[in-house]
């Protein structure tokens, strides 16, 4: 891509995207060492004017795909945002090896190697994903007996989309959604709040909800189509009080995903307490309404909510041993 090409596209992907007031944001979210109102401020300028001096500003300070990266995390479904980004990640990768400050010695070892992945500020990420985590729960088909693995046929993981609404797989909640559905659906619990403590083993029992008894269903789409369902349940979860805060819920959203880009997925694999895994989404192409992604999960993930890195429900993994999530 030709250099005054490149800016024009960046330009008119900033301009697309966003108004004055939203780049001044994305600018201070950044974090590019200026702000927006200092090019706004020279004589004459207008937001075009302004946002093609920005763009020279970061180029010198080598800073444009970051600034790029927060603008698309302000603006996901902007296809021009995903296109330029996606261009120059490709230049970025094809002339890296040319550049004269390009050199294979141990200084490597502190290069960006996961262009999908950024910084994120330590405490604001901990604490936000801390509090999603209470939102997600083990579901249960039957009793699980110690040492007995069988027992675990069925158990996936679900999460809250309203304070008494669980979302899963469909292919996990068919079990009582079928036959004998209502005595199956009377022994189905939800546990939240399984954990394990610093010595590995599982902090107490969790906090167990049932579906209601009557209900219970809402909607369903089969697992050869997008593979979820929604359950009520018999009481609002969302509102329990879990330390000093209510539980609360989740919100997926729409995505567009990028390939590369970072994915968290908070589990119970195998129906253990509650891990987080993490991995980059995959090369495109990608099915209908489908993701793939290179994150671990096994059987009993079920139903787990996949994170963007920015700690947005994107979608929900499907298949396990596919290793795909679905798209909301």
């Amino acid at each position: 891509m030709k250099t005054g090409s490149r800016k024009q596209k960046v330009q008119e992907a900033l301009l697309n995207a966003f108004n004055t007031g939203e780049l001044k944001q994305v600018v201070v979210y950044a974090d590019i060492g200026t702000t927006f109102d200092n090019f706004l401020a020279s004589d004459g300028a207008t937001f075009s004017t302004a946002v093609t001096a920005l763009i020279e500003w970061v180029e010198r300070q080598d800073r444009l795909v970051p600034l790029l990266r927060k603008a698309r995390e302000q603006n996901p479904g902007n296809p021009k945002l995903k296109a330029v980004l996606r261009d120059l990640a490709a230049l970025e990768d094809k002339y890296k090896a040319l550049r004269p400050d390009h050199q294979p010695d141990f200084g490597e070892a502190e290069r960006l190697v996961f262009k999908g992945f950024d910084f994120e500020d330590v405490r604001v990420w901990l604490e936000d994903m801390l509090h999603k985590r209470m939102a997600i729960c083990r579901i249960e088909p039957q009793k699980e007996v110690p040492g007995d693995l069988t027992t675990l046929d069925g158990y996936g993981t679900g999460f809250l989309i309203a304070p008494d609404v669980l979302m899963t797989n469909d292919h996990v909640a068919k079990w009582f959604y079928e036959a004998n559905a209502p005595k199956k659906a009377a022994d189905v619990r939800c546990r939240f709040d399984f954990e394990t403590g610093p010595d590995g083993k599982a902090i107490g029992e969790g906090t167990v909800h049932k579906l209601h008894p009557t209900d219970w269903r809402i909607a369903r789409s089969e697992e050869a189509k997008l593979d979820f369902a929604l359950l009520r349940l018999e009481k609002k979860a969302g509102e329990d009080v879990v330390g000093a805060a209510a539980r609360g819920h989740l919100t997926p959203e729409a995505y567009d995903f990028t390939e590369g880009e970072g994915l968290v997925i908070l589990q119970h694999p195998m129906g253990a307490p509650l891990k987080l895994a993490l991995g980059p989404v995959d090369k495109e192409p990608w099915d209908a309404d489908r993701v793939t992604y290179r994150v671990n999960t096994q059987g009993g993930s079920s139903g787990s909510p996949c994170f963007t890195q920015q700690r947005r429900v994107g979608g929900s993994t499907t298949t396990a041993s596919r290793a795909t999530t679905a798209a909301c």
